[in-house]
């Protein structure tokens, strides 16, 4: 009680994530296409190797950004 429209104590606080979460995901693959590195990496048909450090250097970019936790950063 006592909180708006019936919220919980914790509803879109800094551990409600479905949002920020759905903000960014959505237009990611969008953006993701456009970028000149993963162009070049899918065109060049890097290696696995390659494409988990790329995809990984991407999370930890968009987590530093945004100062997410891990937890978040991997639902995105």
């Amino acid at each position: 009680g006592g909180y708006p429209g019936g919220a919980g104590p914790d509803e879109f606080g800094p551990t409600s994530t479905g949002g920020l979460t759905s903000n960014l995901s959505d237009p990611l693959p969008g953006t993701l296409t456009k970028s000149n590195v993963f162009r070049a990496a899918f065109n060049g048909r890097t290696s696995k190797g390659v494409a988990i450090n790329l995809s990984n250097n991407l999370a930890d970019t968009i987590s530093a950004i945004f100062g997410l936790d891990a937890n978040t950063a991997a639902m995105l």
